[in-house]
C-alpha cells in the first residue's frame, strides 16, 4: 500500500506538470534561479484575509499516515506525539468539501526498540486510537494566539466497538477511515483535478513505467542537471506557493533547499 501511494504521488506530480500552461511564465531555457523564482511568485495572489487549515493529531498504540484529498500530508512512524499542527492548504485546491483519510498500522518492534524488551506487535490493539482536529486560522498574517485565532472545524476520533469499548479495528494489520470537512479558501488551483486513478491501470506496467522514470531521475542527479530537475518540481512549488500565499523570499529558500542535494 505504501509503495503504491509513493508511485501514485510521483505520477500525480508528472500529471500536474501537464496542466494548462498558457498563462504560466515557466522558465524553459538555461536555468536561472531568480527567473525561476519570479515566475512562481508572479502567480501568487494575496487577499484581504488569507486562511490556513491545519491538522492536530494525537495517536495511541499505532503509527499512521494522513492524507488530505488523496495526498499524503504527514505521517508518524514512531511512538512520539507531535505537538505542532500540520499545514494542509497545499492539499486544498478550492473551497468546498475536503476529505481526510488516516491509515493506522501496528507499532511492530517500536516498543522493543525503545525500552529494550517486549513483543513484536503485528496487529492493532484494543487500546489503539487516533484523534484529529481540523483547525482553521482566518488570516495567517494576523495569527498570534492559539486561543484567539484558531477555530475548530471538525474534531474526529477513531471509532470504538459499542459492545466492548475497544478500538473498532482491533486485531487488524491495517485500518483506514475517511471523514470530510468543509473549507473556504480565496484561491482555486487545478492541481491534480484532471489526473487519472492509477489503481485502474495494469499495476505491473505501471511499476515498470515508474522504475524507468526513476532511472531517468537518477541520471539527472548524477549529471547535476538542476534545470530539468527543478522544472519537474515546478508545479509542486507553484501549488504550495499559491495555496500558502508565500512571498518571493520563501519561494527562493524553498527552491534552494532542493538545489543543495542536487549539487
Amino acid at each position: 500500500m505504501k509503495i503504491l501511494y509513493t508511485i501514485t504521488a510521483y505520477f500525480l506530480l508528472l500529471t500536474s506538470c501537464a496542466q494548462n500552461t498558457k498563462k504560466d511564465t515557466k522558465m524553459t531555457h538555461e536555468f536561472n534561479l531568480d527567473t525561476y523564482v519570479d515566475s512562481i511568485a508572479a502567480q501568487v495572489k494575496h487577499y484581504p484575509k488569507e486562511p490556513m487549515y491545519y491538522l492536530r493529531i494525537n495517536q495511541l498504540n499505532c503509527i499512521y499516515e494522513i492524507l488530505v484529498n488523496g495526498e499524503i500530508v504527514t505521517g508518524n512512524y514512531s511512538l512520539m506525539q507531535y505537538a505542532s499542527a500540520t499545514e494542509i492548504n497545499r492539499a486544498i485546491l478550492k473551497s468546498g468539501p475536503q476529505t481526510v483519510t488516516y491509515r493506522l498500522y501496528p507499532v511492530g518492534d517500536l516498543v522493543k526498540e525503545e525500552i529494550g524488551e517486549g513483543e513484536t506487535i503485528t496487529t492493532l490493539l484494543n487500546s489503539t486510537e487516533i484523534s484529529i482536529d481540523v483547525i482553521r486560522v482566518d488570516d495567517i498574517n494576523t495569527y498570534e494566539s492559539i486561543t484567539d485565532d484558531e477555530k475548530l472545524v471538525v474534531k474526529h476520533q477513531s471509532k470504538k466497538n459499542k459492545e466492548t469499548g475497544n478500538f473498532i479495528g482491533t486485531g487488524l494489520p491495517y485500518y483506514e477511515h475517511t471523514f470530510t470537512f468543509n473549507a473556504q479558501v480565496p484561491y482555486e488551483i487545478e492541481g491534480w483535478t484532471n489526473g487519472i486513478d492509477l489503481r485502474k491501470l495494469d499495476q505491473k506496467k505501471l511499476e515498470q513505467a515508474v522504475v524507468t522514470e526513476y532511472k531517468k531521475i537518477q541520471k539527472l542527479y548524477e549529471a547535476k542537471d538542476i534545470e530539468t530537475l527543478l522544472n519537474l518540481e515546478y508545479y509542486s512549488f507553484l501549488r504550495l506557493a499559491v495555496t500558502e500565499y508565500r512571498d518571493k523570499q520563501y519561494i527562493k529558500e524553498m527552491v534552494q533547499e532542493i538545489i543543495k542535494p542536487i549539487l
